[in-house]
């Protein structure tokens, strides 16, 4: 698992709680199938943090249980000697996939934890790898059992895409950029 924004102590294994003299600091520890880790931190940073996990047996949570990881298999074939006897049968893919993009078009229970990903403060879709929640610091909170909403950035601080105008005048040529990831264009820049 892996936490963004802030440290934690990695405090018990699923064996016993480890001596405070023993305990080590981290942003991320590896907990295979069937390990549970107990970690502590101060909540002293505030903002929106991901915490989430990389590891492919989360990342195929809702879908995968009972069923074999099939990066590097040839699955042809498979999902039509699947469905009879599962008619919602998809094989989760041999090449990876986005379980985010997936998310965005496959239903699933409100109370789910997210597949990979869930949407931003900034109209856009946050893709993480594996299990995924964001924890929500702030420094006054009126209730622990309502959703505080979204972090409100303090002016200046959130960085923005710059406009070609503005990454020429920085010295950067974006010529020698693909077409597809450059910056849009902004109403009034002139067309190339």
């Amino acid at each position: 698992m892996h936490i963004h924004g802030h440290h934690f102590r990695v405090t018990a294994t699923d064996g016993e709680d480890i001596p405070l003299s023993a305990q080590w600091p981290e942003t991320t520890v590896l907990v295979a199938v069937g390990q549970s880790r107990n970690i502590e931190f101060i909540a002293d940073a505030p903002g929106d943090w991901a915490f989430h996990c990389h590891m492919t047996h989360h990342i195929m949570n809702q879908m995968g249980h009972d069923f074999p990881n099939m990066v590097g298999i040839d699955p042809q074939g498979l999902e039509e000697k699947l469905r009879p006897l599962l008619p919602a049968y998809m094989t989760m893919g041999h090449t990876g996939m986005d379980m985010g993009r997936m998310a965005e078009v496959m239903p699933y229970p409100r109370n789910t934890i997210s597949m990979k990903g869930a949407p931003g403060p900034f109209g856009d879709y946050i893709s993480m790898g594996g299990l995924f929640t964001i924890l929500k610091v702030r420094d006054q909170l009126k209730s622990y059992d309502e959703d505080p909403g979204w972090y409100k950035h303090p002016p200046g601080t959130v960085a923005l895409k710059a406009s070609e105008d503005e990454l020429r005048r920085d010295g950067i040529d974006v010529s020698q950029f693909p077409k597809s990831s450059r910056p849009e264009k902004k109403n009034g820049d002139a067309s190339h």
